[in-house]
C-alpha cells in the first residue's frame, strides 16, 4: 500500500517503489475526489505511459459529490469501509 497526497506529482514520477508496486498486476486506487480526474485518473496515466500491463480499479466519486456529514456522505457514495472492502475483495478475485 503507498500513501499518495499528491495526485498530480504521479504524471512524472520515476518513483521505483510507485513502478514496482504498479507491477503487481493489479492496483485500487480510492479517494473522495473525481476517478476521472483525481488520483485513480493520474495513476491510470502512469501505468499506460509506461507500458505497464495489470488492472486497474478506481474507487472514487463517480457522478456528482454531495454534501452532508462525511461518514454519510461516504457511505452514500460507496466510499465508505464495508463497501470498499467488498469491492476491492471482488476486484481481487478476478
Amino acid at each position: 500500500m503507498l500513501h499518495v497526497p499528491c495526485p498530480g506529482a504521479l504524471v512524472d514520477s520515476e518513483d521505483p517503489v510507485l513502478l514496482q508496486n504498479l507491477r503487481k498486476g493489479r492496483v485500487i486506487t480510492y479517494e473522495d475526489h473525481t476517478v476521472r480526474t483525481g488520483l485513480g485518473a493520474r495513476v491510470a496515466d502512469v501505468i499506460a505511459t509506461r507500458g505497464i500491463s495489470c488492472r486497474l480499479l478506481k474507487l472514487g466519486v463517480e457522478g456528482e459529490g454531495m454534501a452532508g456529514e462525511p461518514g454519510e456522505v461516504r457511505r452514500r457514495l460507496g466510499l465508505d469501509a464495508s463497501a470498499l472492502v467488498a469491492r476491492a475483495a471482488k476486484f481481487l478475485k478476478r
